[in-house]
This record gives C-alpha cells, sequence and structure tokens, in this order.
C-alpha cells in the first residue's frame, strides 16, 4: 500500500501577487522543506503569512511524529506493537487518521487496506480513543494516506487562524484555501484547476521500485500508469487514489462515479486516459 509518484506537480498560482520560495514578499510566504520523506512546500498569501506557514509545517511535524510505523516511540508503532495484547489511547489525530483509514477500507471492499491483509481485524472504541488489533501477526499501516491526513490537518489548521488563500503541497497530497489553483499534470499533458476547499491526491508505481500492492494477493498492481483523485478531504483523496490504483481504471472509475464530490483521472498501462466526468 505504499504511496508512490511518478510524476511531478508543477503548481502556480493564479493571482496578481509576485512569489517566490526563499522570502516573504508583503503578505505572500513560502517554505520548502522535505518531511515524511518527501517535498513539502507551503504557499500562504494573508497577512502575518510567516507564522501561519509555520502553524503547517509544524502541524504536519506534529502528525508524521504520530503516524510513523519506523519511530519506536509514533503511536502507530505502539499499536502495532500491542497487536493481539491490548487496546492503546491515542491522541484525536491518530484515530482519526484510523478511522478514515478503516472507512475507505470498507468502501473500497479492501483494495486500500489499512493492515494490508484483514482489515476487519482492527477495533476501534470511539468514546476513549482506544485502538486494538486483534490479530497479533497484523499491523496497521498508514502509508497510502498518511501524507494526504497530514495535509489536510494543516489545511485545518490555517483555516482555524482565517487564512483565506493558500496552497499545502506535498508532491502527491495538495490542499487548496482559495484559489484557483492551475494544477499541471505531467503525466497527461494536462492542466486542472484546483478550486477552494479541494484536495488532490496521485499514486503510481515508482521508477526507482517502489510498488502499489494488492493486498489480497500480494502481487505488483500492473493495470494503472497512475492516478489522480480530487476530493474535499485529502486523506480520503489519498486513500482513494490508493485503492483506485489496486481496483483498476474500469472499477476506479465506476466507484468514484457514486461519490458525490469526488473526480478521478486514470492512465492505464496503456496510457489511455479515463475521466469520471465522461
Amino acid at each position: 500500500m505504499q504511496r508512490l509518484v511518478i510524476f511531478t506537480l508543477v503548481i502556480v498560482l493564479l493571482v496578481a501577487a509576485a512569489v517566490t520560495y526563499s522570502r516573504n514578499i508583503r503578505n505572500n510566504s513560502v517554505i520548502r522543506m522535505r518531511v515524511m520523506g518527501t517535498e513539502l512546500r507551503v504557499v500562504v498569501n494573508h497577512p502575518g503569512s510567516p507564522e501561519h506557514v509555520k502553524e503547517a509545517v509544524d502541524t504536519i511535524k506534529r502528525i508524521a511524529g504520530l503516524l510513523d510505523k519506523y519511530d519506536e516511540k509514533s503511536e502507530l508503532s505502539k499499536i502495532n506493537r500491542a497487536a493481539g495484547v491490548e487496546k492503546v489511547a491515542v491522541a484525536k489525530e491518530t484515530f482519526a487518521a484510523i478511522e478514515q483509514a478503516l472507512f475507505v477500507s470498507n468502501l473500497t471492499r479492501g483494495a486500500f487496506d489499512v493492515t494490508l491483509k484483514d482489515y476487519s481485524k482492527v477495533a476501534l472504541e470511539p468514546f476513549h480513543k482506544n485502538v486494538f488489533i486483534k490479530d497479533p501477526k497484523l499491523q496497521i499501516d498508514l502509508g497510502g494516506m498518511g501524507k494526504g491526513f497530514a495535509v489536510e490537518k494543516a489545511r485545518q489548521a490555517l483555516i482555524k487562524r482565517g487564512v483565506k488563500s493558500a496552497l499545502i503541497d506535498m508532491r502527491s497530497s495538495m490542499a487548496a484555501i482559495g484559489g484557483p489553483w492551475k494544477i499541471g499534470l505531467a503525466d497527461t499533458k494536462e492542466t486542472i484547476l484546483l478550486n477552494n476547499g479541494e484536495a488532490l491526491s496521485t499514486s503510481g508505481n515508482s521508477e526507482q521500485g517502489e510498488h502499489i500492492v494488492n493486498a489480497k494477493t500480494g502481487k505488483m498492481s500492473a493495470t494503472c500508469r497512475s492516478v489522480t483523485v480530487i476530493a474535499k478531504d485529502a486523506g480520503f483523496a489519498d486513500a482513494l487514489s490508493t485503492a483506485i490504483f489496486v481496483m483498476g481504471p474500469a472499477r476506479g472509475i465506476e466507484l468514484v462515479k457514486t461519490l458525490e464530490g469526488v473526480k478521478a483521472i486514470v492512465v492505464d498501462s496503456n496510457g489511455k486516459v479515463l475521466k469520471s466526468w465522461q
């Protein structure tokens, strides 16, 4: 369920303001850094923008610290170590991430599987924010949606601060406030507009040897070359793009057509482009 991107998203802000990635210009601030194994860019156009950029970055770092399965101190690692033994009380963000992952696991009938094997073995207690993995052989893996979830939490943090124009971009996952934002998709050689309140996620197999694997078969998914999903929530878009990559073009597009406010662009293994609205 690993998330990889085989193309670069070229981002241009459609406002009459000069923006650079190296400094603050009036009320426009941009920062670029590496986090969660990828490049993060945060663009904020708002009075006091440097502080707002820091707020977004701090939020993403905090979420990364909670959900990193390779960090022994993370809450996700604690849940996995307790598999088959005991339930673990977690922060509301960790609980929300797992809850959303299970929702998409159910929605896609395991095409996205938060355990990579049997998501039905994960039990949640919403009131106490407890998580329990019933099978000691299973672990929770949020690699298929963690970046999108972090991006969404950063966006919500900026909205609470009153920010009216911003873009949080982690290459494979992004979310917009204000806009529209012009997004160039290298794989399809086209441009789309990301509007206020929308999020975008892309999935694909990497040329570096990392792949999205079908949890049911254990084999690499090979019917899609790339999947782009546009939705209202970045975490949901992230998980759904992973699921569609596993499901294949036809089934994936069919599912998207049943979901309100969701669009998808799928490039199949032969390079054919399918769009959910056509």
